[in-house]
């Protein structure tokens, strides 16, 4: 049995005191972690791996970093678990277990303003990216277009011998 782990939410320092703590937000709850869950959470971010591929990575960081850590990394990895800011998956093949860990997942949708955006542009004005005259139309908010209707329809010509399972999709009654 394969078990792939990976981390969720977006690390933030929050000054306590005139000490940055680090903080994670997911699900628009915030986590306060101490030192040794702020560095297997950090091993997990951006990347998806397996107990001994964390665990080879754990000890290299904590090595790095100079920390004496008492307990195992199965103790702050079941703390993380807990509090819902790794997940998991599980399966027989690599395939199954990513499918599990991706399907536990949401998406969080980012709210779209201008002043990012005009810095963006801004950045990629200085890089030489966005021409000069391009930087309004890419300061603009860019709306969704709608799908066309036709790209949901299957087509009137049923391919399937059984009419019924075919005329659900097509909107038919």
């Amino acid at each position: 049995m394969l078990t792939l782990y990976t981390a969720v939410g977006s690390l933030q320092f929050v000054n306590v005191n005139g000490k940055p703590v680090p903080h994670v937000i997911n699900n628009q709850k915030e986590y306060g972690m101490s030192k040794e869950e702020l560095l297997v959470w950090s091993c997990l971010a951006f990347q998806i791996l397996t107990y001994p591929e964390l665990e080879r990575l754990f000890e290299k960081n904590r090595a790095d970093s100079g920390q004496s850590i008492s307990l195992p990394l199965s103790h702050y990895l079941n703390r993380l678990l807990l509090r819902g800011l790794l997940v998991k998956g599980m399966g027989v093949s690599a395939v199954d277990a990513l499918y599990r860990l991706l399907g536990t997942l949401t998406i969080t949708p980012v709210e779209d303003r201008f002043l990012p955006r005009l810095a963006s542009v801004f950045l990629l004005y200085t890089k030489g990216q966005v021409q000069l005259k391009d930087i309004p139309g890419s300061c603009a908010k860019q709306n969704a277009r709608p799908r066309s209707g036709k790209s949901w329809l299957l087509p009137e010509k049923r391919l399937c011998p059984r009419q019924s399972c075919c005329s659900v999709w097509s909107g038919a009654s």
